[in-house]
């Protein structure tokens, strides 16, 4: 089946539908590449009409994914724009390891990584500067298709085009004509599906808040000026406070957006938020984490040796007062606490090794047969609601959270989390009263004390995180039309 020519103007009504739902236009250069891609992926459905392409489109992923990946084509290769590398090895990373102390982790985001180059040439050099130990990559991309490619991470020689083959052949396997990267490189890398356009981060369900360096580079070059804007903000309240934020030659500036710091240099423009801007709490990983470590215990595994078939399992409630499910009713004792074996530290770093390396699905149903074992454990519960959340499930993550509040009602991160996730679901009221609630339970705190869940952040960011969050929703709100 082949579109006519006079089929062709429909293609706005596609076009219209992809801007709204993705935040992606494409100026009148690219307009024939993409309703040539658009027509591509018609033809592949055997769909003529417009309107009902667009129901499809709503209604099946992988063909919203198909097109999403054609028309986001990006070119990429290991250190491409080799000056910005550079300035991250000479200037950046010797700047956030004297501020930063050094057990505390370093977080990098490659956002919009494509088919994974970008974030794994971060690992490489994070190797090269020996912080591959205390450093977590982050690498999101709106495409599902291109994630899994990146995940697989096997390169032919063209993405090694301005580097030597020779040089990177020590952090690669030579497949025939394949480059299968190095496990200790993959597994340094977590990758997940976000969309720059929807405003669910910084969050810590997304796992954006409080990163160190984020790169989003030939990226928002797709977007409309309003839609810029708003992603400006957004990556300006996901840095950490003297955090950088690194995009492309061809990208719109975005001072104009943001009080960012700006750097101009012959690499291009470097943005910064100044380190004496309180930033967002995150869930920042000491260097002797084992998250993200290829090395883990799976918790199928952990539970087969200690018995668990001929093991009592001992229940949650089942009829849990309505009362104690609504955010904001935290002022009661919480449950007689059962201590749970030492085993649940184990139980974790497996969930967090799986989730990190893609196998979400996998990681729930692990965290849920872990909580069969330990249902009084507040932290499966909470990674569970985290990994919920990172699927897109968030009406489970949601009633995760609860059950954590339920459990302690003193979780200053648990409100604080759930209040990220109702926040995407668009549950305003609900979202303010958590913050709140934040606010509320770290004042009888003293500033320094460390959060339990949060590990090492303190209760006087964690407050300062929420009045950041509010104020967030008040300017969205104030920049709707």
């Amino acid at each position: 089946m082949k579109l006519e020519t006079t089929d062709y103007p429909q293609l706005r009504v596609v076009m219209e539908f992809i801007r709204a739902r993705t935040g992606l236009v494409f100026p009148p250069s690219r307009q024939e590449d993409a309703e040539a891609c658009v027509r591509k992926t018609m033809e592949g459905a055997h769909i003529d009409d417009s309107q009902r392409f667009v129901q499809l489109l709503d209604a099946d992923e992988s063909v919203f994914d198909e097109l999403i990946s054609s028309l986001t084509v990006s070119e990429t290769y290991f250190f491409r724009e080799p000056q910005q590398f550079e300035f991250i090895r000479l200037q950046i990373l010797p700047e956030l390891q004297r501020a930063r102390q050094l057990d505390a982790g370093l977080r990098f985001w490659s956002a919009g990584c494509a088919s994974g180059e970008e974030a794994y040439s971060l690992a490489i050099l994070l190797e090269q500067e020996g912080l591959a130990q205390r450093a977590t990559i982050l690498a999101t991309d709106i495409s599902g298709a291109v994630l899994t490619m990146a995940r697989k991470a096997s390169y032919s020689s063209w993405s090694f085009r301005g580097n030597s083959v020779d040089a990177m052949a020590q952090y690669f396997h030579r497949r025939s004509d394949r480059f299968l990267l190095r496990d200790s490189f993959r597994h340094q890398v977590a990758f997940r599906s976000l969309n720059l356009a929807v405003d669910n981060y910084p969050s810590h369900a997304t796992g954006t808040l409080n990163t160190d360096v984020i790169l989003c580079r030939n990226v928002l070059i797709y977007f409309d000026q309003d839609t810029v804007a708003r992603i400006a903000r957004r990556l300006f309240a996901a840095l950490a406070g003297g955090g950088w934020l690194i995009t492309g030659p061809s990208d719109p500036p975005l001072w104009d957006y943001a009080p960012f710091e700006t750097k101009v240099t012959e690499a291009g423009v470097f943005y910064r938020r100044s380190p004496q801007m309180a930033s967002l709490p995150s869930l920042r990983e000491p260097a002797s984490s084992a998250y993200g470590s290829p090395r883990r215990v799976m918790v199928h595994e952990a539970l087969a040796t200690k018995g668990v078939a001929t093991k009592p399992v001992q229940a949650l409630p089942q009829a849990v007062p309505e009362r104690a499910l609504l955010p904001g009713k935290f002022d009661r004792e919480p449950p007689p606490s059962i201590q749970p074996p030492n085993d649940v530290a184990a139980y974790v770093s497996s969930i967090r090794a799986l989730a990190d390396g893609g196998e979400l699905h996998q990681a729930a149903a692990e965290a849920a047969a872990a909580i069969q074992v330990q249902p009084l454990a507040t932290e499966l519960h909470y990674i569970r609601a985290i990994i919920l959340a990172g699927l897109g499930q968030y009406d489970e993550a949601s009633a995760s959270l609860r059950r954590v509040i339920y459990l302690d009602p003193s979780l200053a991160v648990a409100h604080f989390t759930l209040g990220s996730v109702l926040w995407r679901s668009g549950a305003e009221a609900e979202t303010r009263r958590c913050y709140r609630n934040v606010l509320a339970l770290c004042a009888e705190r003293p500033p320094q004390e460390l959060l339990q869940l949060s590990e090492g952040e303190t209760a006087g960011r964690m407050a300062e995180a929420a009045r950041n969050q509010l104020a967030l929703i008040d300017r969205d709100r104030e920049t709707m039309p």
